[in-house]
């Protein structure tokens, strides 16, 4: 039984990592993700219903902001959540001095329609995959080389990919 919200219904707030960390590790597929900057969330009824996370990668570059995490409560629909979230990012990311946000819409759960109707521009698309040990599944960023996998007797394993969204300040 889904329950479906309107965003205008919610009152946005910024979060601690500890409280959009549980929330993440509770509805969010790939859990809670790396240490955000910013954590923006939508409370219904005194509850997290929706939360936007943010992080930045001084290693790449000094003016770009990662939507890592954006996530909906279990079983929950909230109409103009995302949208609503992206309007409080922004303004940070403006008051921060970020140029762009960049995002990745994994292709097995989404087409990333979502970021192309709030501005984003894709950028890229490309294949995506994985190590197993045909008992589990790890992240393509396991082993730094190709030979290493192969040599802990891991295979490849390929899904259906990735695009990479742009959205300029």
């Amino acid at each position: 039984n889904i329950v479906s919200i309107n965003a205008r219904s919610c009152e946005f707030k910024e979060v601690d990592s500890q409280t959009a960390n549980a929330f993440l590790v509770k509805n969010h597929l790939q859990g809670s993700g790396k240490t955000s900057k910013y954590r923006g969330a939508l409370f219904y009824k005194g509850e997290i219903v929706q939360l936007m996370t943010l992080s930045s990668n001084f290693k790449r570059t000094k003016d770009e902001l990662h939507l890592d995490r954006f996530c909906t409560a279990l079983n929950t629909r909230v109409r103009g959540g995302f949208s609503k979230l992206l309007s409080k990012s922004l303004t940070y990311a403006k008051e921060s001095n970020y140029t762009k946000i960049i995002s990745f819409c994994d292709l097995r759960y989404s087409q990333g329609k979502v970021y192309e109707s709030n501005g984003f521009n894709l950028v890229s698309e490309s294949l995506s995959w994985g190590w197993t040990n045909l008992k589990n599944v790890y992240h393509r960023l396991t082993f730094h080389k190709n030979k290493e996998g192969y040599d802990s007797g891991f295979y490849k394993i390929y899904d259906a990919g990735q695009r990479k969204y742009e959205l300029t300040i």
